[in-house]
């Protein structure tokens, strides 16, 4: 294989049955690039499902499908860099491997990217998801449009997802990055450089389901907000104020009342106003601890991921 133009970078979990569907519809897309050379690098993360064993088969008849199997599942994001770090190509689309990313836009996302832009976004016109997932995907975008120290950067978040081209030089700059927990979508809006976006229709899913149930939604909302901001640290001191402002006006209210009728009423209204002191507190304290885990997280200094196999043009590299 001589100079890799584009690389496509799939991360694979819980999509064995759409997997050889979605690469060949994706080289079948590519007759557009004629002599220029590409490569499909498919990153299985640790799934239950057989999914190696399909990459294993599939790259037999396609040389251009590289398989990177990870040692077991470390998530989404570490799955794209471990397929970044491996690319080869002048451009890189990343995407994911539930067929809802029609492949027949990469080609707009190349042209896109050719008139200067080094990171080209797809926004997602009619999304489909279901109830839960679309509600928690709200809630997120309104908090992280509250939390975020570049308000501009979010207003389309909640149509954006992961299928993008990036450019080599993003690539090495996003790979320079040493954070241990982090968003990948939202790496590159830190990293900043020249940006666009095009618009697409997301596909409905054909098989299977989300490997993001609500708990998993609600841990990567979690890492995204804390990682793009620590304003919420800042909020707690707002809420703490806010608080003892409230603690000093009940407080002046009962002695005004001990002064007027020399007693003092309302011990229910007293005992709940403790305990929605309490759970501010509480709150206040997690919020905190959360950031003491992400810190405790990064000074280990553990890999994101680690790399157990590579397969390319059929051959095992182990």
């Amino acid at each position: 294989m001589g100079r890799v133009y584009l690389s496509i970078v799939i991360p694979v979990y819980k999509t064995k049955d759409s997997f050889s569907k979605l690469i060949d519809g994706i080289v079948g897309q590519l007759s557009f690039l004629g002599d220029k050379e590409f490569e499909v690098i498919a990153v299985e993360d640790g799934c239950p499902q057989n999914s190696w064993g399909i990459i294993e088969e599939k790259s037999k008849s396609e040389k251009r499908l590289i398989g990177v199997k990870l040692s077991r599942n470390f998530g989404q994001h570490p799955a794209i860099k471990a397929g970044l770090e491996v690319s080869k190509g002048e451009f890189i689309v990343v995407m994911d491997g539930d067929n809802q990313d029609d492949p027949k836009y990469i080609k707009d996302l190349l042209s896109e990217a050719n008139k200067g832009n080094e990171i080209v976004y797809t926004l997602k016109k009619n999304r489909k998801h279901g109830f839960i997932k679309s509600l928690l995907a709200k809630l997120f975008n309104n908090v992280l449009n509250l939390v975020s120290e570049r308000k501009e950067d979010v207003k389309t978040l909640g149509l954006t997802g992961n299928y993008t081209i990036i450019s080599s030089r993003v690539k090495s700059e996003f790979l320079k990055l040493g954070d241990y927990r982090f968003h990948y979508l939202m790496v590159l809006r830190w990293l900043g450089f020249k940006s666009s976006f095009i618009e697409v229709d997301h596909l409905a899913r054909e098989t299977g389901k989300s490997s993001y149930n609500p708990k998993r939604l609600i841990e990567h909302a979690i890492t995204g907000i804390t990682f793009s901001s620590e304003k919420l640290l800042r909020y707690n001191v707002y809420f703490g104020f806010t608080i003892a402002l409230l603690a000093f006006i009940a407080g002046a209210f009962l002695f005004a009342q001990f002064l007027i009728s020399g007693s003092i009423s309302g011990t229910i209204s007293l005992f709940t106003f403790g305990l929605f002191s309490l759970g501010v507190v509480l709150f206040v304290f997690g919020i905190t601890g959360i950031y003491i885990g992400q810190i405790f997280s990064q000074v280990k200094q553990r890999q994101v991921y680690i790399v157990e196999k590579i397969i390319a043009q059929g051959k095992n590299d182990e």
